[in-house]
């Protein structure tokens, strides 16, 4: 945090006994790795494509040390997520005391190929927080009216370990995008999905969405675009998920697995739907060229697999979108997302011993008692706006009730010593 310091409390003496331990806490984990391959042409004889890769990576983590509510970096994804900040200062300006990774590139691909991973990453100094979100291509040389192939993908993990309070957050999206000048509206993209994500505890959640998009430009310069390909995998509390060799695996108390091939400029459309809640199967529905697959009847039981094969040949017909296109342009993505937390976490246990220089001092033991709350009180009297600065207002149910506010005030005390008395 960056803090405009306002301390002005008598403290009273107060006589504390009595020690509350904090609810037993699993860690919390999830890693995801989501890859495309990808086959696109026919190309324009004599033609060279234009390709483009871009790619967006950002993580950050919250704790004790690194605190974070949104965040916003102008060199990200419009209308990405926020993420990180502790608070705007004047003219939108982020302040930041941690935490916070972003990285967002768009570069033309060389004739060459392009091969390469790139990462952002967090790692928290009291190490028990850390988020990774990476991008990683491998595409192929190409040249004039050939077809365009390679794989590009996301891969990442984020953790939080107890007795702290931690979460953590990693988002990376990479993608390709290939424009062709051409005369033939027709064409065709061979694609391959693979998911994998692994997770632990019930802090930990993960999210995939991976669009195929389609655009068509006519003389006139006027465009239109089509979804041609669209998969989410969504999990909660996941002990594993894949979508690998034709086959879906979900084992998660809360999942969604969807797919579709929208109606618009691809010839053959339909759609897959798998929802689990409780641990059971609880809706399913296949349309389109889809229709003959098997789904796990409602109620089926985690874990289950499915055979849904993971190479998918789409044939498009660009003129649903424009009379005369002139120029194709194929754009594929592929996200992934990852977050963790020590939830439930005993936020008022702050130390192991109130001492400073002694070990454990600084350091949450999972118990909680008197030398928390001396050790609170000791932040509090220094101006450690890291440790002491909780709340807005110690008034349950008003606005700022526990969001922290970049001072350090009578209401911060107040708030703790609630937080204390409720115990863990």
């Amino acid at each position: 945090m960056n803090p405009l310091r306002t301390i002005s409390l008598a403290l009273p003496v107060l006589a504390l006994a009595g020690v509350a331990a904090a609810q037993p806490m699993l860690p919390s984990n999830d890693r995801y790795h989501v890859t495309h391959t990808f086959d696109y042409g026919p190309g324009a004889a004599g033609v060279l494509p234009d390709v483009t890769y871009f790619s967006f990576a950002h993580a950050w983590v919250e704790d004790s040390f690194w605190r974070g509510a949104d965040y916003w970096d102008p060199t990200q994804n419009p209308g990405f997520d926020e993420y990180g900040t502790d608070f705007l200062g004047a003219g939108g300006v982020a302040h930041n005391s941690g935490g916070v990774a972003c990285r967002y590139v768009s570069q033309t691909v060389p004739t060459t190929g392009l091969v390469g991973s790139w990462c952002a990453t967090v790692i928290s100094p009291n190490v028990n927080a850390s988020a990774n979100a990476c991008v990683e291509a491998d595409i192929d040389p190409y040249g004039p009216g050939t077809r365009v192939r390679g794989s590009f993908g996301s891969f990442g993990n984020v953790q939080a370990a107890p007795p702290a309070f931690a979460r953590g957050y990693a988002f990376s999206t990479s993608g390709v995008r290939v424009r062709i000048p051409t005369l033939n509206p027709q064409g065709q993209i061979i694609w391959t999905t693979n998911i994998d994500v692994v997770g632990g505890s019930a802090g930990a959640s993960s999210t995939r969405r991976d669009p195929l998009v389609l655009e068509a430009t006519d003389a006139g310069g006027a465009t239109a675009t089509s979804v041609l390909f669209d998969v989410e995998l969504t999990t909660e509390s996941a002990v594993a998920a894949s979508w690998n060799a034709g086959n879906l695996h979900i084992d998660a108390p809360k999942a969604r697995f969807f797919l579709e091939i929208p109606q618009g400029a691809a010839r053959d459309p339909g759609s897959i739907l798998i929802e689990v809640d409780g641990g059971a199967v609880t809706s399913t529905a296949v349309t389109g060229r889809f229709a003959n697959y098997f789904l796990p009847p409602i109620g089926t039981a985690v874990p289950f697999d499915v055979p849904i094969p993971t190479d998918t040949i789409i044939d498009f017909d660009a003129r649903t979108l424009v009379p005369n296109p002139i120029a194709l342009a194929m754009t594929m993505d592929g996200a992934g997302e990852g977050h963790a937390s020590s939830a439930p976490a005993c936020r008022p246990d702050l130390t192991t011993t109130a001492v400073p220089g002694a070990p454990g001092y600084g350091e949450p033991d999972g118990v909680l008692n008197n030398e928390d709350f001396f050790y609170y009180l000791a932040q509090f009297a220094e101006g450690n706006v890291e440790v002491a600065d909780l709340t807005t207002t110690a008034v349950p149910g008003t606005p700022g009730f526990g969001v922290p506010d970049g001072v350090i005030t009578n209401e911060d005390f107040f708030y703790y010593l609630i937080l204390f008395s409720q115990g863990c």
